[in-house]
């Protein structure tokens, strides 16, 4: 049980386990400022912390896949000097399924969307800050101000049939990229 667990946890918080409706509760002010289909709308949150929520901006229903295994979105750090914080993509190290397989995917109604990830940053000992978003892990975060945006690509347009284990092509799934607001956030 405790390895089920542990699988559906990341696989609820990647994957929208909460769901969204209108475009108020999805981040609606990132609609306006967005041309695309999709649009992710990022925030910083008491913790300190930071919460990226994907909306559907168009007329139609987006059948998307977000999957922190098959395609995470990624939160850009950049410090006060202008460089981007270093993370690590622990699926370097990992052993998963990487099938996208149709359960995966998901369907957004107009005005709709999904919580990507809500995340707070932890105190480590010594007066530095970790992070993990997703797949992503951020160590030895020196304390200071941070600029952070989220970006996030979709290039599956296919799923896994289970029968033959072959790739099926699927007309009208999203692929595209997108790219959230900024914000700023500071670590004391």
């Amino acid at each position: 049980m405790r390895r089920t667990t542990l699988v559906l946890i990341p696989l609820l918080l990647s994957c929208g386990g909460q769901r969204l409706h209108g475009p108020a509760g999805a981040g609606g002010s990132a609609c306006e400022a967005s041309q695309e289909p999709l649009a992710i709308s990022l925030q910083a949150v008491k913790g300190p912390g930071l919460a990226a929520a994907m909306s559907n901006c168009s007329g139609s229903d987006q059948t998307l896949l977000h999957d922190s295994h098959l395609q995470a979105c990624r939160l850009v750090l950049v410090d006060e000097a202008g460089q981007e914080v270093e993370s690590f993509d622990t699926r370097m190290v990992m052993k998963f399924d990487n099938r996208p397989h149709e359960y995966l995917f998901q369907s957004l109604a107009p005005g709709d969307g999904i919580v990507l990830h809500e995340e707070r940053f932890d105190r480590r000992d010594g007066g530095g800050w970790e992070l993990g978003w997703g797949p992503y892990s951020f160590r030895k975060i020196a304390p200071g101000t941070y600029t952070a945006h989220v970006e996030w690509t979709s290039t599956l347009d296919a799923w896994s049939v289970e029968e033959t284990g072959l790739l099926e092509t699927i007309e009208g799934i999203w692929t595209g990229s997108v790219r959230s607001n900024e914000v700023e956030i500071t670590l004391r």
